[in-house]
């Protein structure tokens, strides 16, 4: 209603805190009543009640907090949905659901400004409260829903490797993604697990647990190691434990992120539980069956799990063996953890299952490599859409920024793969195809060592590197002829070309031969018995300033490292054997510093099952020629990286 008084009118800047002020004649005049413990005001001719807030109500900047909202429409013990809304331009209000209590509702109110906020009565008319209903919820649930998949789905789109493709496969790959954005790992998201598989940690019966001390460690170390384990323990990697198992800890750095800032991962000495452990005997599938399926398709996608193994569980009963300790106390896996005898053979039962029926039909898996090939588009979206189902199914999470989606040419276990066929990757010979045409005598010694290793599977090898060989004769000088360059051509050619240069049988033993010079490291990747053996691959690199100044036995591992990692495909999940010629290796799984770079490298062998050899330097000729190439080519120079000291360790067999 309408009550008839007087007012005055002053200036914006007068200063008041309130829009308007009642003065005594209007309270006498009208009779009013002030209640001073409800905050109200009654006009007594008709009992209206003017509810009021407290007279100063101040958000301080970047703060959220709960405020009464008074709400006269509604009866004491209603209950009320109050919408989020932005108030004034500032204050941002989320959706609550609260009952009504003195008249008013709480209402979390959020102040993102850098300077405080008074909340008056004007502002508080804003806030939109309405009576709540179930219908409301599934209204605010469904619309948080499709807020919450489009940030999906924008987020997803930001790292997919699209730009490769032209607009009808970009539109296809798209829409199949938008349906699949719960099987990508993003940044924020928390890891999930599969129970499809468990991983075993099978010992002999009546073995005693191995309780080892744990490493000193620099105070920096603990800081990070207290750090991750805490994580671990959010994302449910880890549980605390009352084990009777206990294995050592180790930091391991790795490279300097984009501002310069070093990061560290924490990796678990598991060397003697893995020595009495047995190997799962599941058996991988055969790569050159894969390799003759998947020629002449002319698309290719590879996909890429988020942390293949944290995905898997442990088995229930054999959690306890992987038990550590950390000054926040004594904690064993939930998930399968890196440096564990078996992980790969696991991760290939598990990565089996996922994908039974189309296996072999429709995709192929090796371990962590998954491949989809397709004819067309339709037929890789389909394809791709049956993946994806399944990996939804089993609970499985791909790393999108690692998956490559319709490529036309993948690089996939070693192979150049296009829809003209299966090439072996050119890498595996280019060390030896760009070998630098000698200076000197030294040069030629360290060529016609490499290539006088192969000379018996080499037809006529002394004729043709005669006019090689005529320039290490006494008082010749050294005098490069055409006739030398051919030599050196032709043998370049028959080290890498058939028959000498092999393809790999996966049924035999690889060797993995190593070397290292001052300022270079080379290897062969070969088959056959040791002196006998044929080549499937060559590699090598220069030393970067920091890698030379390490000792020699530092380089001869790091060029087995190295070596390990280039051949991955061929490797792992092989029994292989590792040839050197410094014998000091040897004993390198006896070092216990934690400080030790050797230690650290040696944990990323941990992944693989090998033997090491030793073979005196005199008949090491072929890796040691490849250790003394200072030439890089621009493809070995996108490969010539210090040994990463981030890479995933696992097992050793010795």
């Amino acid at each position: 209603r309408t009550i008839p008084t007087e007012f005055q009118v002053i200036h914006p800047a007068f200063p008041i805190p309130h829009d308007g002020i009642l003065g005594k004649p209007f309270i006498t005049g009208n009779q009013t009543i002030i209640n001073y413990q409800t905050n109200e005001l009654t006009l007594p001719t008709d009992d209206e009640i003017i509810s009021a807030l407290d007279t100063h109500i101040i958000i301080p900047a970047r703060t959220e907090i709960l405020v009464a909202i008074p709400a006269p429409d509604f009866h004491e013990g209603e209950t009320l949905l109050v919408s989020a809304q932005t108030i004034g331009e500032v204050l941002m209000c989320s959706n609550t659901v609260n009952n009504v209590q003195d008249g008013c509702v709480l209402v979390s109110v959020m102040n993102p400004r850098e300077e405080a906020f008074e909340l008056t009565t004007f502002y508080v008319n804003k806030f939109n409260i309405e009576k709540f209903n179930t219908a409301m919820v599934h209204t605010l649930i469904s619309k948080t829903e499709t807020s919450y998949e489009s940030s999906r789905i924008t987020k997803l789109r930001s790292v997919l490797r699209t730009e490769q493709l032209n607009s009808e496969e970009q539109e296809s790959l798209v829409a199949i993604c938008d349906q699949y954005t719960d099987i990508f790992h993003l940044e924020g998201d928390k890891l999930t697990n599969t129970e499809a598989v468990y991983h075993e940690i099978n010992i002999p019966t009546a073995t005693q647990p191995i309780n080892e001390r744990p490493y000193r460690l620099p105070f920096k170390h603990k800081q990070e190691i207290n750090k991750q384990v805490k994580q671990w323990e959010e994302d449910g990697i880890i549980t605390p434990s009352k084990s009777p198992w206990n294995a050592p800890l180790l930091v391991v750095p790795k490279k300097p992120d984009r501002d310069g800032v070093v990061q560290y991962r924490i990796c678990v000495d598991f060397r003697k539980l893995n020595h009495i452990s047995s190997g799962d005997a599941y058996p991988l599938p055969n790569i050159t069956d894969i390799l003759d399926q998947l020629g002449k398709s002319r698309y290719y996608t590879t996909l890429d799990l988020a942390q293949g193994y944290h995905q898997v569980k442990m088995h229930p009963d054999h959690k306890e063996r992987t038990a550590f300790s950390t000054e926040r106390g004594h904690f064993e896996f939930q998930r399968v953890p890196f440096g564990l005898k078996g992980a790969p053979a696991t991760f290939q039962r598990l990565m089996n299952t996922v994908l039974t029926g189309l296996n072999g039909l429709k995709t192929f898996v090796y371990l962590d490599d998954i491949i989809i090939y397709a004819r067309d588009i339709p037929d890789h979206s389909k394809k791709l859409q049956e993946v994806f189902e399944r990996l939804r199914q089993f609970n499985l999470k791909l790393q999108p920024t690692k998956c490559e989606f319709m490529r036309k040419e993948v690089n996939y276990l070693g192979h150049v793969i296009t829809d003209q066929g299966v090439r072996p990757d050119p890498q595996k010979v280019q060390c030896v195809m760009d070998y630098p045409i000698p200076k000197n005598s030294k040069d030629i010694k360290s060529f016609l060592g490499l290539s006088g290793y192969y000379r018996r599977f080499i037809p006529d090898y002394g004729k043709i590197a005669k006019s090689l060989t005529s320039l290490l004769k006494k008082d010749v000088e050294f005098k490069w002829s055409d006739l030398c360059q051919k030599a050196f051509e032709d043998l370049k050619n028959a080290l890498t070309n058939e028959p000498l240069l092999q393809y790999p049988d996966f049924n035999q033993t690889f060797n993995l031969t190593c070397d290292a010079s001052g300022y270079a490291i080379g290897c062969v990747l070969s088959q056959g018995p040791i002196g006998k053996d044929l080549p499937i691959a060559y590699a090598s690199r220069t030393l970067n300033k920091a890698e030379q100044n390490y000792s020699t036995t530092e380089r001869e591992l790091c060029a087995i490292i190295w070596g390990v990692k280039q051949f991955r495909p061929y490797l792992l999940g092989q029994e292989f054997n590792i040839i050197t010629d410094h014998r000091a290796l040897t004993w390198l799984f006896n070092v216990k510093d934690p400080g030790s770079r050797l230690t650290r490298w040696r944990l990323k062998l941990e992944e693989y099952q090998y033997q090491i050899q030793y073979k005196p330097g005199c008949n090491n000729t072929n890796a040691d020629a490849l250790s003394r190439i200072r030439v890089t080519t621009r493809a070995q120079t996108l490969r010539n990286e210090q040994i990463p000291e981030s890479e995933s360790q696992l097992e050793h067999k010795h």
